[in-house]
């Protein structure tokens, strides 16, 4: 079920995707969550983007005083690499987090990001509306 607590999650992620200045999104299964990848020289853009909505950034130095949700976001991606950063903000409580993975290529060229929500208990109701809000099949 989609709580109420799930649809202010889901409601701070909205203003990215109308304010997106990178292509378009594909649906990142697993994830489960509204992927963008973009060019290098975009990040300063989209960076911006994501900031205004989930202003509390996590890099690998200071993950390890996150909130306990927002640590295990982190360990559930496999952890916090250098270079990558984890965005999260706007929490209508301590169990359900909307986040922005940041994964910079190796190629040096590409940047993707991942949207999402992480929730303790995730019902299966969330991918169907997450993808729906993003105008994803």
């Amino acid at each position: 079920m989609i709580t109420p607590a799930l649809v202010a999650a889901l409601d701070v992620l909205m203003p990215l995707r109308a304010a997106w200045p990178a292509p378009g999104w594909t649906w990142d299964g697993r994830f489960e969550c509204s992927t963008s990848s973009f060019p290098v020289g975009q990040a300063g853009a989209v960076r911006a983007a994501v900031i205004a909505v989930l202003p509390a950034e996590w890099t690998l130095e200071t993950i390890l005083g996150a909130p306990a949700e927002v640590g295990a976001l982190a360990r559930r991606a496999g952890g916090l690499r250098s270079g990558q950063l984890l965005f999260t903000g706007g929490a209508p409580d301590a169990t359900t987090v909307p986040f922005a993975l940041w994964w910079p290529w190796s190629n040096g060229e590409t940047i993707s990001v991942r949207l999402g929500v992480s929730v303790a208990e995730r019902p299966p109701e969330l991918s169907p509306e997450l993808r729906a809000r993003f105008g994803l099949p």
